[in-house]
């Protein structure tokens, strides 16, 4: 969650750790049953965003608040078993890296939305996903290692501080 990492940072948010943990939560979650309030998780992630009036939105906020909803409809997702919220989830994640693209310096208005889909990242996240998909359909990997690729994988969409990975 880099993308949330840094906007926590950059507003000096107390929550950063607490959504840590949920993510960590969700991944441990995924490895067998927890007895867990899924609605509570869900809760914190939705009460973790700022109001659309509450200061100036930016290429991180915009990012953290698209980790968050994906978090929430991974949540729950794993609560319901509808896979209609895996793919909200996927969706926000591209709209993440859309909304990163669109907003790099250089780009003229108009063609910054449209250029993003043939965009290496979009590409590259979308590639991702099915890669993901495949080998959890084919039984090709486990938790863990999806755990671990799905880190270093996020790191390397904007470049994060390896650091901040927990």
């Amino acid at each position: 969650m880099p993308f949330y990492d840094r906007f926590s940072l950059s507003i000096g948010t107390d929550q950063e750790r607490t959504i840590r943990c949920i993510l960590e939560r969700l991944w441990d979650m995924l490895d067998g049953p927890v007895p867990i309030d899924v609605e509570n998780l869900i809760g914190q992630c939705i009460g973790a965003m700022l109001p659309d009036d509450e200061g100036e939105w930016t290429v991180d906020r915009a990012g953290a608040e698209d980790a968050l909803a994906a978090l929430a409809y991974a949540l729950r997702c794993w609560k319901t078993g509808d896979p209609q919220e895996s793919v909200w989830a996927a969706r926000r994640a591209c709209e993440a890296v859309s909304f990163f693209i669109e907003n790099q310096p250089g780009a003229e208005a108009n063609a910054r939305q449209s250029a993003s889909y043939d965009h290496p990242l979009e590409q590259t996240e979308l590639a991702r996903q099915r890669r993901d998909i495949d080998d959890l359909l084919q039984g090709e990997i486990t938790t863990s290692r999806l755990r671990a690729r799905a880190q270093a994988d996020a790191l390397s969409v904007i470049g994060a501080d390896k650091e901040r990975q927990d």
